[in-house]
């Protein structure tokens, strides 16, 4: 089974298809990721008032924040450039628009695991030491 198939067996079609557009705007997160630590950087050798204790701390939401503001026109404009970009030969997976138009063309699959709120908390809080340790690494780089 492609991870494609696992993703949508795991989380449905709707939200693998979501993780391809994502896909299409990692670059854009990934400037935004390295302006946030210059900024902080910048804060804590300028010592200005404004530099905050822990310049991680908020950087995941922050970043989230940024990727919803890309508007949808966007995700078309690098739809189509990938399009007429087409296929690498040396690449190791299949492009993302071609795995979003497989999701998206097909029957939509249905969700396997569904996590309420209690389960949402408790894998955040599971998770926010490791996320705020992998957020201080990347604000020094």
């Amino acid at each position: 089974m492609t991870e494609t198939a696992h993703a949508v067996r795991t989380a449905g079609t709707e939200a693998a298809a979501g993780l391809m557009d994502r896909l299409l705007v990692a670059g854009y997160v990934a400037g935004e990721l390295r302006r946030e630590s210059v900024a902080a950087q910048t804060r804590i050798g300028g010592g200005t008032a404004a530099r905050r204790e822990d310049p991680a701390a908020g950087l995941w939401e922050r970043l989230a924040v940024h990727a919803a503001s890309i508007p949808e026109r966007e995700y078309e404009r690098l739809r189509r450039v990938a399009e007429r970009r087409g296929h690498q030969v040396d690449s190791t997976h299949p492009p993302t628009r071609l795995r979003r138009r497989l999701l998206t063309r097909g029957t939509p699959g249905g969700t396997l695991i569904v996590l309420d709120e209690a389960r949402t908390s408790e894998a955040d809080t599971e998770l926010a030491g490791a996320m705020r340790n992998v957020a201080r690494e990347f604000i020094r780089r």
